[in-house]
């Protein structure tokens, strides 16, 4: 199939693509400062799909077209780059990502112990056991990134007992959305038998005792594990900002959001927006309703949200909301039918008045969520990024929206449906109607031990519409790719094989149980620019080569239409430019 559509494409290169000189307005009295030439570049523009050279002004693609139309264009100045057939893209998107959880983890390794993600119970527990032992001043031991999905059933106290027991321990899971206390964390927090669930929030309990087993989901970890994480100040995220954006460019990044943005975070990336600049462009999503972070206060919150105008700076949009609507795949997401086995019965659904059937979940109502839409529409936010796993969720972000769409007249602000495993046939047509785009983020669309668990719980038919890309496609609605980093972290191009594959990019093997929600290789390219631009307000300006916008582009090493779809995730990024600047370039970065 790659075949045949790599020919169309060459062919229609040839009689089309490259014959169009496209200049924008204006751009015939100035002269290029640059001009990149003989490229093969792939413009995320319908209307010149492809296109052999390019010329930038003052950081803007001022003329797309064949080599010798640019090349026309330059002056006695300007600097010509010869490509050498190498392709080019526009910048890439992440518009679902967490960096904190990259410098934060290695400026506390002393204090916190991070888990690699293959880490079989005996071997995490051996790993915990030799981090205290080396370090006998410890007051307590905080772990992350405990891969939960590798247990026979559920991590508990009893297991973490095992490798630390003289003081407290609290281990967060690789979903960070559970945890494990030790018995002696449970007793400093006073949880016992009769403790009660708390909002949004499930205490795991033994069925037969009644005694709590150590294990916390959604808010239940919020509260009594995550508060125990060691906080860092502005300078340090400041640090830790200047030390993680390259490593986006490198794979090809030019813009992220920021998901779960904290007031200080915001401040250090405000601060070094104003001096040195930040290399990408950043929209924040700030944190709000997250049971995660249980401890906080919603109201401080809140006012952090309300101060975000005094925060946009060069590069820095903090002009959006995440809040968590249920939990995750593995028991807690919020479902419209039960899960099959596993999770917990008679979950703590405080607004829907418990749940005796198995449905996971359900952190809000449709009205108290189109409460907030409202709020945040009235305050200026330009919109807001919905945690949602389960078709209960998502139906409930449908909802939600209409009545506040009814109640305003119009939404104003563009939003994002993030995760969204499982989506009702019936749903289906409401992403258009509405506008809300759907996000998807790689790791689970191929068999792997955690998709594996939440398969076995929605049962066979339900495990054929994960992550339904080309159902959302099909019926109008728009989708994006993210990665949820560093979560199972992918890089873009893995990401965007996953998507056309529904294969592991990485190891290979057996395609997705719904292959069948695959997408084409240009599907999957605009996801990851043009549409993920779009949830910025960035449409005209980013996520294409096109003359007028933002010379935000990448070049590779590979053409990714001219080799097997099994290894675009084997390309690698050469360059890459934001406003026609180097921030990214491999051959500086290897000497």
């Amino acid at each position: 199939m790659w075949n045949s559509l790599t020919r169309c494409l060459l062919v229609g290169a040839i009689l089309f693509g490259f014959s169009g000189l496209a200049i924008a307005q204006g751009a015939s009295t100035n002269l290029p400062d640059t001009i990149y030439t003989n490229a093969r570049a792939w413009t995320v523009n319908p209307a010149q799909s492809w296109a052999e050279a390019f010329a930038v002004r003052d950081g803007k693609f001022i003329a797309v077209g064949s080599t010798n139309e640019i090349t026309a264009l330059a002056g006695k100045d300007t600097k010509v780059v010869d490509l050498k057939d190498k392709m080019v893209l526009p910048g890439l998107y992440d518009i679902h990502i967490h960096p904190r959880n990259w410098y934060v983890g290695s400026i506390l390794a002393d204090s916190v112990l991070g888990i690699p993600g293959d880490a079989g119970p005996e071997e995490a527990a051996k790993l915990i056991r030799e981090y205290v032992e080396a370090r006998p001043k410890l007051e307590y031991l905080f772990a992350h990134n405990l891969p939960a999905e590798l247990f026979d059933g559920e991590p508990t106290a009893k297991w973490l007992d095992t490798a630390v027991s003289d003081r407290p321990a609290y281990v967060v899971t690789s979903t960070g959305h559970e945890a494990v206390l030790n018995t002696a964390a449970m007793k400093l927090t006073g949880i016992g038998r009769e403790t009660p669930n708390p909002r949004n929030g499930i205490i795991v309990r033994d069925p037969k005792t009644g005694q709590a087993t150590g294990y916390m989901k959604q808010a239940a970890m919020g509260y009594y594990a995550m508060k125990w994480l060691p906080t860092v100040d502005v300078d340090t995220h400041v640090n830790g900002i200047r030390q993680v954006l390259p490593m986006f460019a490198k794979d090809g990044l030019t813009s992220i959001r920021w998901l779960h943005g904290e007031p200080k975070e915001v401040e250090a990336l405000h601060r070094v927006a104003t001096s040195d600049g930040l290399l990408l462009r950043v929209s924040v999503a700030w944190s709000y309703h997250a049971p995660t972070r249980a401890f906080q206060s919603t109201e401080d919150q809140l006012a952090a949200i309300k101060g975000f105008k005094k925060m946009f700076a060069p590069r820095l949009n903090p002009a959006y909301v995440k809040v968590n609507l249920d939990g995750i795949p593995t028991g807690t997401a919020a479902m419209v039918d039960p899960f099959l086995i596993g999770g917990t019965s008679a979950l703590n659904d405080p607004l829907n008045g418990g749940d005796e059937e198995n449905r996971g979940l359900l952190f809000h109502d449709k009205i108290s969520l189109a409460g907030d839409i409202i709020r945040f529409e009235t305050l200026g936010l330009r919109g807001m990024v919905f945690h949602a796993v389960g078709d209960r969720a998502v139906r409930l972000v449908l909802d939600a929206m209409e009545i506040a769409k009814k109640q305003l007249g119009n939404l104003k602000g563009r939003y994002q449906l993030a995760h969204a495993f499982i989506i009702a046939d019936e749903d289906l047509p409401r992403f258009a109607k509405l506008n809300l785009t759907v996000e998807f983020s790689p790791v689970l669309w191929f068999p792997n031990p955690f998709n594996d668990v939440f398969n076995a719980m929605v049962g066979e038919k339900r495990s054929t519409r994960v992550f339904r890309m080309r159902s959302v496609s099909d019926a109008g609605g728009r989708f994006v790719i993210a990665s949820d980093g560093p979560l199972y972290m992918q890089a873009p191009l893995a990401s965007i094989e996953a998507a056309v594959t529904r294969r592991d990019p990485i190891n290979g093997g057996p395609q997705d149980a719904a292959a069948s929600e695959a997408v084409t290789l240009p599907e999957a390219i605009a996801a990851r620019t043009i549409n993920s631009a779009y949830l910025d307000f960035a449409e005209d300006k980013l996520g294409s080569i096109e003359a007028g916008k933002l010379a935000d582009f990448i070049v590779l090493d590979r053409n990714l239409f001219e080799i097997p779809i099994e290894e675009v995730s084997e390309a690698k990024v050469l360059m890459t430019f934001v406003e026609g600047k180097v921030v990214f370039d491999a051959k500086a970065a290897a000497q």
